[in-house]
């Protein structure tokens, strides 16, 4: 399963907005191969808060710090 690398799984909320995750949003953004990609927060986000928020690597970043 790839998670989205922004999913905080110890908490169930999403970095990129500090907002709980849970039900649909979870289980078709959070925890969804790359449905991710599609989710509004990912979108909407900046690259610098993609590359500093990030949980986990992020495949769509030219380098993961």
């Amino acid at each position: 399963m790839s998670d989205c690398p922004y999913y905080k799984r110890d908490y169930k909320t999403c970095a990129l907005t500090g907002t709980g995750q849970d039900g649909y949003h979870k289980d078709n953004y959070c925890l969804s191969g790359s449905s991710w990609r599609n989710c509004a927060n990912y979108q909407n986000a900046n690259r610098s808060d993609k590359i500093n928020k990030k949980e986990r690597s992020n495949p769509d970043l030219w380098f993961n710090v």
